[in-house]
This record gives C-alpha cells, structure tokens and sequence, in this order.
C-alpha cells in the first residue's frame, strides 16, 4: 500500500500519542525519505537529537565504587574489610557522580550507531548521524537489544525522551537477521499488514480522543450473552473488546480499524468484489452483545486503511446500522483528517 512516509509518521505521532514531535519531520524531507522506513526513523532521530542537544543532554547521578582516603558518599563496609584497606588508611566507597552516561542516552546512542552500519539509509542521513553521535561521546557503547531498555525509567523531568525512545524500540523490532549472512536488516514495518493494523488501529483511538469532544472515546470490553452449567467453563471464551468505542448519550458507535494491502476478496478478474465475511461476522457479533433496550442501538463502523480500493458502504444488519468505508492515506495529511472526522459526524 502506497502510503507516502509523512503520513506514516503522523500514525506514529498520533498512536503514540505523540503529537508534540510532528513537525520533526519538515514538508521538504521527501527527498531523504523516498520510500524507505528506515530512512524516517534516521530523520526522526536526527531531528530530535538535534533538538536534546540544543536543550542539553540529560544529567543522571550514577553511583561508582572507588577506594580512597577517608569516606565519600556511601561506606562499603565488606568491600573494605575484604580488601584490607583500613591499615592503609583507605576505605571502600559508592560515590555518585553527575554524567550524561545514562540509560536513555545510552539506547539513543545505540539507535544511531546502528542505523549508521545500514546500508540501506540514505548517505545524507548517515553522515548527519555520524556527526551527531559526537554528542554522545562520553555515553557508554551498548548493544541495541531488549536489555538496553530496561533500566531506562522516564519520569517527568526527561519526557522529552519519551518519543525518540517509542522511535529505537520500532527500529529494535524491524531489525530481523538475514538467514544468507546472519546480520540484521531492516524489515519494512510499513510492509507488515499485522504491524500496520496495530498502528492504524492506535492512530484511529488517539485521533478521536485528540480532534473531536462530542464522542467519549474508550477501549470497551464486551461481555458474551452465554451461561454454562459450570461457571469456569465461562473463563475459556475469547475476550471481546473493541478497537474503538465512540458513546454519548445519544449514540454507540463500534468501530473496528483494519489494514490489508487488499481489504476485498475477488474470485476472479471480472468478479463483483466481496467484503471480508469474517470482518462482518466479528462486528455484528460485538452490536448484538451490546443490544440493550434502555441504551441507544449501537451502530458499526468498520473502517479500513486505503491507497487503492475505495468505497462506503451502508447496511441495516441484525437490526443495527453498519456502514464500512476506506480511508485513503495516501492524500494530503489535512484531508486524511477530514475524512476521519467525517466517519463519526451525524
């Protein structure tokens, strides 16, 4: 699916419920970009180091063990046993020093070396990584892996790393080794269907939440019209919970996101289209178990990402309305969301 990378970056803004870092991507960056994923997340990066460094990098106390004369910060009292170091009149003692060598710093600078050993990044790109890992030289070298983060904790005072941080953890889950030669490379995410649904369906829930104030906005759970002899026979039925769930007083609206490179199946090249059967069956299941007779009727919106096959749809089915439509991404950002807000406008 055709979806130029700017807009692929505002579903990254909105599902991470980022919107503060969309201009770090520039109107004019197309010609960096092209068509290459990886050549968003070396932007972004770029972008937004550039901005920490303006800023200043962030500061962290980290403890050091160090022998000395006399006693500094925290006394080891077995350190200095073990080590004899009292006859010499030296202690044992974890100081705290002030340095730009933290957790979050050190992920960054793992991200950037990593996209500079990419061949497939644009040569602009690396050289602007290259020299902003200057930045970091008195980070500590780590591996880019799942280990990186964990000691990483965000509080209030260094939030602003919280976007580039959701950025490294998108790059860290496209690396995938290439069976020939056992090095990682980076695999598309905008070519995964199943990385694009979650994305699109995140996009779609902070979008509602953000631009419009007349729906509350929720993730709701359904519960089944089923009873068993035995009650823990209950527990093994699949949870049912929205993509998206749009109340008022007024109205219910379920909406499920979907994203296929081909949301309609065709038994041939002259056959009528059909829409996904099971797509259909999923949300008429979720309106009949929310059918109440003291709430309005819900109605269905399946909503699925387009760059190709377009179409709106209308139907009364099991006695609510349900209406499916596509969303065409591939158009100027201001009508993606015009559209969007069109989809739940009465």
């Amino acid at each position: 699916m055709a979806i130029p990378l700017r807009n692929v970056y505002y579903l990254l803004c909105y599902a991470w419920d980022h919107l503060e870092a969309r201009e770090l991507v520039a109107t004019d960056a197309a010609h960096l970009l092209g068509d290459r994923a990886e050549n968003l997340v070396a932007h972004v990066l770029c972008q937004g180091v550039q901005r920490l460094a303006r800023q200043g990098l962030d500061h962290g106390y980290v403890g050091h063990e160090v022998e000395l004369a006399g006693v500094r910060g925290k006394l080891l009292v077995g350190d200095t046993v073990k080590k004899c170091l009292l006859p010499a009149g030296r202690t044992a003692c974890l100081v705290d020093e002030l340095t730009v060598d933290v957790p979050h710093n050190r992920v960054l600078k793992a991200a950037m070396r990593r996209l500079t050993s990419l061949a497939t990044v644009d040569l602009i790109l690396r050289a602007r990584l290259r020299r902003q890992l200057e930045y970091f030289a008195r980070v500590s070298d780590v591996a880019l892996d799942a280990a990186a983060f964990r000691p990483v904790q965000l509080h209030r005072n260094i939030a602003r790393y919280g976007f580039l941080l959701d950025v490294c953890r998108l790059l860290l889950r496209s690396l995938v080794p290439d069976p020939s030669t056992g090095e990682q490379k980076f695999h598309a995410f905008t070519a995964s269907d199943q990385a694009m649904g979650s994305l699109f369906e995140d996009f779609l829930f902070h979008f509602f939440r953000r631009e419009q104030d007349v729906l509350e906005v929720s993730r709701t759970k359904i519960g089944w019209n089923a009873s068993a002899a035995d009650p823990l026979h209950l527990a093994w039925l699949p949870e049912m919970r929205t993509d998206v769930f749009l109340s008022s007083a007024q109205r219910r609206v379920v909406l499920e996101a979907k994203f296929y490179q081909h949301p309609v199946t065709r038994y041939g090249r002259t056959s009528q289209p059909k829409l996904r059967s099971s797509h259909l069956y999923q949300l008429v299941s979720y309106l009949k178990a929310l059918d109440d007779p003291g709430l309005p009727s819900a109605e269905g919106l399946l909503v699925y990402a387009a760059a190709g096959d377009h179409f709106d749809l209308r139907y009364e089915l099991a006695g609510h309305a349900v209406r499916v439509v596509t969303v065409d991404l591939s158009q100027p950002w201001p009508m993606i969301s015009r559209d969007i807000l069109r989809l739940v406008s009465t």
